[in-house]
């Protein structure tokens, strides 16, 4: 540890040398004609000076400049896991401006055995400002309001009526008491009220936009299990506040020839029409359980969760993408990524026999199904390569089978997670050697001849 510690001192102690000799090259530069034809010639370095806490600058070049962001960068990977409560940029930012304001005094007192100490009591006045965050967060969910409060994970949503009520004397007591203007309190309002629903999260000490983006991920994440449950039209109108998304109320204009108006209005319901017993019955769905545990165990855990699970995730997140896309073939493409992340291991994996034999629930569904997915993979070939057309004919029937198609591989992979987790399997390997199972099992059902319609 020791070693690596002094190996880092060293990169760091090389990094602060490299960045003084190119401020003292700027420096030596003459009167202020030498200096336009320097910056005119390396413009790249004009808008590279370190500015201090008192607005004073020092001149750096941009290679020079670039060398804070390798200090931090490799004191991170360093750090490991918690380095993920940290915001980079925050750091160098932080960084350049503190060699700023302490350039002669850090000169003076570095070396190659503590030039990484600098790094240290930057981290250490960083997490000084750090703190636990709730971060609420307005959404599009059901349509239903029953119930009125509910948690999925470590999300908890609460009708947004209720959440303005509960919290209304809080603000206004803010409001008052800092002697605030009326104009945020009021545009606070006016925005949560385009919206039913309010999630809450509470985020561990960590940066500030790191603590928003950690929150943010973590809604996006629970709706995409919803949409992916939910599925098809009313899916698409599950969102955050913040995602671009066609407006609910929307108004058109047309005038014929005699120049006659006509005005055409629509409005949709905010969020996916639902049954009264819907959180029951999601509740009671064994891969919604599985999905919402993997959410979970990813929002307490800095580190890195197992690949087989990780993978889930990151195949939720494209399918919930695709689900919200209005272009046909754009959300074709997502579908197909979402279905890739979770079957495909390595390069020229059968993604698409197992893409097929994972979304068949009878066995000797698996040969048409096959010649679907065999199919659906050419189109979205075409698409990637440009030999399909923009916006064919096709293309909404051909979205609406791909996600049909990702959709049944995420809950039948869903299962296979559940699985390895409960043999203490859940790794690489393991998921190798099921679908390596399935595989097998897949080429043993081809060479069966094929059942007449009496034994259907």
């Amino acid at each position: 540890m020791a070693t690596d510690r002094l190996t880092l001192s060293r990169k760091d102690y090389a990094d602060y040398e490299f960045i003084v000799k190119e401020s003292e090259r700027l420096l030596a530069l003459g009167g202020i004609k030498e200096r336009m034809k320097y910056y005119s010639e390396h413009k790249e370095d004009a808008l590279s000076a370190l500015w201090g806490t008192e607005g004073r600058a020092l001149e750096c070049t941009r290679q020079g400049a670039h060398r804070f962001t390798q200090i931090v960068a490799r004191g991170l990977e360093a750090l490991g896991p918690l380095a993920r409560r940290h915001s980079a940029s925050s750091l160098v930012s932080s960084l350049k401006t503190r060699f700023a304001d302490r350039a002669i005094e850090i000169c003076a007192k570095t070396t190659e055995e503590n030039a990484h100490d600098i790094f240290d009591t930057l981290l250490q006045d960083a997490e000084k400002e750090h703190n636990e965050l709730t971060h609420y967060i307005p959404c599009s969910f059901a349509a239903h309001k029953e119930p009125a409060h509910f948690a999925i994970g470590p999300v908890c949503f609460v009708l947004r009526e209720i959440f303005m009520q509960e919290r209304d004397a809080a603000l206004r007591h803010r409001r008052d008491s800092k002697d605030t203007p009326d104009w945020p309190f009021d545009e606070l309002q006016r925005f949560f009220s385009k919206y039913d629903w309010v999630a809450s999260v509470r985020v561990p000490p960590c940066d500030p936009s790191v603590s928003k983006d950690r929150a943010h991920e973590l809604v996006q994440r629970v709706l995409d299990l919803f949409k992916l449950v939910v599925g098809g039209d009313r899916a698409a109108r599950v969102r955050r506040a913040y995602d671009l998304a066609a407006p609910n109320v929307a108004a058109s204009l047309t005038s014929s020839e005699t120049g006659d108006f006509s005005i055409s209005c629509s409005r949709r319901v905010p969020g996916a029409i639902v049954p009264d017993d819907w959180y029951r019955q999601i509740s009671e769905f064994k891969p919604w359980q599985i999905g919402e545990s993997i959410i979970s165990a990813h929002w307490e855990n800095w580190g890195d969760i197992p690949e087989p699970q990780q993978r889930f995730l990151d195949g939720l997140s494209w399918h919930g993408d695709a689900l919200s896309d209005a272009d046909a073939q754009a959300a074709t493409l997502k579908f197909w990524i979402a279905i890739e992340r979770v079957v495909s291991l390595k390069d020229n994996d059968p993604v698409t026999r197992r893409a097929s034999i994972f979304s068949v629930a009878d066995p000797s569904q698996f040969p048409a199904r096959f010649k679907q997915c065999q199919r659906l993979y050419t189109h979205r070939s075409k698409i990637i390569h440009g030999t399909e057309g923009y916006k064919t004919p096709k293309s909404s029937i051909v979205a609406i089978e791909m996600e049909d198609l990702s959709k049944r591989v995420l809950l039948f992979y869903l299962s296979i997670v559940n699985d390895l987790k409960s043999k203490g399997a859940l790794s690489t390997a393991g998921m190798h050697d099921v679908f390596t199972k399935y595989e097998r099992l897949s080429r043993r059902i081809e060479k069966l001849p094929p059942r007449s319609a009496k034994q259907r």
